[in-house]
Order: C-alpha cells, then sequence, then structure tokens
C-alpha cells in the first residue's frame, strides 16, 4: 500500500522523494501532539534539552512480528541472550489499561534502565512500549512498537504521554488512513 505524506511531516525532508518513490521503506515523521500539524525539525533540538517536547514522532516501517519484538525486547533488558527461549517473565495490571513486565534487577546506569510495558486485546500483544524511568538530567520518553492497518508502526513521545498512548495510536492510524491510497 502506498503512502503520501507531505515533506511538511517528514522528520527528515531530504529523504521525502527516496521513501515516495520506492516500493519499500522507511520514514520519519513528526507532528504537534495538540494539534496534529506538522512539527519543524529546527524548533526540536533546543526544546528536546528543555524537556519540552511537544511532538510526536513516528517510523513506518517492517517490523517482526509483535511477539517477537516483545520477547527480543525482554530478553535483552534482562540481559538474557536474543535468541532465549526462557519462559516470559511476569506481568502486573499498570495504569491505563496496559500490563507491566516485571524484569529483574540488573546493574546498568540509570538511563539505560526501562520500564516495559504490554497491550493486549484477547489475550494476544498488540503494543510493546519502552520507557525510560525519569531521572534529573535526563527527559524521559517512551517508544511504543504496534501495528497499524497495513503498517508497523514505532511511535516516539514524552513520558507524560503514556497516559495517552491509545489516543496516540489512534491518530496516527487516522494520519495513515488520510494519506493512503
Amino acid at each position: 500500500m502506498k503512502v503520501r505524506i507531505p515533506v511538511t511531516y517528514l522528520l527528515f525532508p531530504e529523504a521525502g522523494l527516496s521513501f515516495t518513490t520506492k516500493n519499500a521503506g522507511e520514514a520519519n515523521f513528526s507532528f504537534h501532539r495538540d494539534t496534529l500539524k506538522p512539527y519543524p525539525r529546527q524548533e526540536m533540538f533546543g526544546k528536546i534539552i528543555a524537556g519540552k517536547e511537544e511532538w510526536i514522532s513516528f517510523l513506518v516501517t517492517n517490523l517482526v512480528e509483535i511477539d517477537v519484538v516483545a520477547r527480543n525486547l525482554m530478553n535483552f533488558y534482562s540481559q538474557r541472550s536474543l535468541l532465549s527461549d526462557l519462559p516470559a517473565f511476569p506481568e502486573k495490571a499498570a495504569a491505563y489499561d496496559l500490563m507491566q513486565i516485571e524484569l529483574p534487577e540488573r546493574q546498568q546506569p540509570g538511563w539505560q534502565k526501562k520500564t516495559l510495558y504490554f497491550a493486549r486485546d484477547a489475550g494476544k500483544i498488540t503494543d510493546v512500549i519502552s520507557c525510560n524511568i525519569p531521572l534529573p538530567d535526563f527527559y524521559p520518553h517512551c517508544e511504543q512498537s504496534t501495528r497499524v492497518d497495513e503498517y508497523d508502526v514505532k511511535i516516539l513521545y514524552p513520558l507524560d504521554q503514556l497516559k495517552s498512548w491509545k489516543k496516540i495510536r489512534q491518530n496516527i492510524q487516522y494520519f495513515l488512513e488520510c494519506m493512503s491510497d
């Protein structure tokens, strides 16, 4: 399925031509988290440092199955081999209709520590969300991997927007529907 997206939404506008002319590829998009209007890349840098991210970024890509993404992240964050087929870690109910994965403690710098969440529908994992833990010198953010219609999507947003993860996914779905042939 082809997607036609105005170049003003591309995080890296110089990639626009190559993305729209190839049969498959990846593209980063960015929009204001409240208005869904394009968010200019040149305005981002100072706001990242100040911890005032006002945008949502997402990557349309070709992911492996979401269950594989979930397993690989669990293994990576627990320092298991990525190919480990050991049993999954326990899950506990968390806020916002998410399940938090109870990963073992490991020795690592604070900025590398993550909280891992799954969203499920009828028992199947639909979304995998990995968030940095809040630290004084680092602005925490989340990365959400999901499937939106026929697209595999990675979504990046500030941690304070985790509560809106469903709405963010829905907005990206509407956005892609409007741009699809």
